[in-house]
């Protein structure tokens, strides 16, 4: 019948390069890609910077939230608040396109909170 191949080195790559855009690499995890383990890498490093990102996020809203209630609402506090968040975001975007391309060059990466979680959870 159909023999399936296996995918070629330059195709783990692709894959582990767009593993870092957002919710992909849930589907990627989760697939037949889970006996590679170069995209699974990547894949799981992607969820888990996303996580922490958000994390990040929702305790800059409580800060600022808390902040808001103690001084009320603040012109310059508001303002501040929307200058962390884009610097958040755009930072964020930075550093995930940077991961993306070091993927598609073939690197494993090692980012020391986020590896030492990889190989807690997702590396049993």
């Amino acid at each position: 019948m159909f023999k399936i191949q296996e995918p070629s080195e330059e195709v783990e790559y692709i894959l582990a390069a767009i593993s870092y855009l957002p919710f992909v690499a849930l589907i990627l995890i989760f697939t037949s890609w889970k006996k590679h383990l170069f995209v699974k890498y990547h894949a799981a490093h992607a969820i888990t910077i996303y996580l922490l990102s958000f994390l990040l996020l929702i305790s800059y809203l409580i800060v600022f939230m808390l902040i808001n209630l103690v001084f009320g609402s603040n012109f310059n506090v508001n303002i501040l608040c929307g200058l962390i968040i884009t610097l958040h975001f755009l930072l964020h975007f930075i550093y995930v396109f940077y991961l993306s391309s070091q993927a598609y060059s073939g690197r494993y990466l090692i980012i020391p909170l986020v590896t030492k979680l990889y190989y807690k959870i997702f590396n049993k």
